[in-house]
């Protein structure tokens, strides 16, 4: 039988520019994927979608620390934000490719 749970996630590192400590980020859930492929690919999405994708994303943290989108607005500037969407979104793919459980 099949378990979800047996499926050990991996984490894409991420050095949070507030106190410089490495949040382990887990990797997202299929929708909030989707929505990201979107802006990726060319949809017009907002800043405030945008932002709010990022903190979504960092959010899901193994650490357990509470990532909001202001705080993301505090961190990055916007080449940074789209950089960091394009970065996590390759960890994804790698990762999908290198071991597709």
């Amino acid at each position: 039988m099949f378990k979800l749970s047996s499926v050990k996630p991996r984490y894409f590192e991420f050095e949070a520019p507030d106190n410089l400590k490495v949040l382990h980020i887990e990797p997202p859930k299929l929708k909030t994927l989707k929505r990201m492929n979107d802006l990726v690919t060319g949809g017009h999405a907002g800043i405030e979608e945008t932002v709010a994708i990022a903190a979504r994303i960092l959010n899901k943290n193994r650490e357990k620390r509470r990532i909001t989108a202001d705080m993301v607005m505090d961190w990055m500037d916007a080449s940074q934000l789209t950089a960091f969407i394009k970065a996590f979104i390759l960890w994804v793919s790698d990762e999908k490719q290198n071991d597709p459980n």
